[in-house]
């Protein structure tokens, strides 16, 4: 039977619980971008984590800044692994940024999943997605299982 888990603060609790206790979690750039946890579906190795799109985000052209985008992606990607009981950190992450994120949107919905892991390595993607579903961003990454 699958489980999936739709609270914040339990996917919190699960996460806090599964990491080492000398790391500081949830991390400070987690807090800093005020992610939620939407959705945790442990058997299917998939995280589903929501970021509000602030001012603060925005380039010139008041799209959110890729580095941004990235550090969405990768604050999702992070938590993924602890709460799939694969402690890792990110070692190589291959982004397309496939259409503008605008001011015009709350928020953006990331979600991740593992591909596959050897003895040393963990293989995951993440997809941006609007609040109407449209593609904004997919990342293929790399972690060191640690």
């Amino acid at each position: 039977m699958t489980v999936i888990i739709n609270n914040h603060a339990e996917i919190v609790k699960i996460w806090v619980a599964k990491s080492p206790g000398d790391l500081n979690f949830p991390p400070p750039c987690f807090l800093h971008m005020q992610g939620k946890f939407i959705e945790w579906n442990e058997q299917e190795q998939k995280l589903v984590a929501r970021f509000p799109i602030k001012s603060e985000f925005e380039n010139p052209r008041q799209y959110m800044q890729g580095g941004f985008m990235v550090a969405a992606l990768d604050n999702t990607l992070g938590p993924l692994s602890y709460l799939s009981g694969i402690a890792s950190v990110t070692t190589q992450l291959n982004t397309s940024l496939v259409r503008p994120t605008t001011a015009n949107y709350d928020y953006i919905d990331i979600t991740a999943n593992i591909i596959d892991q050897t003895s040393s390595k963990l293989y995951s993607t993440a997809q941006a997605r609007s609040p109407l579903g449209k593609l904004l961003a997919t990342v293929q990454a790399t972690s060191h299982i640690v």
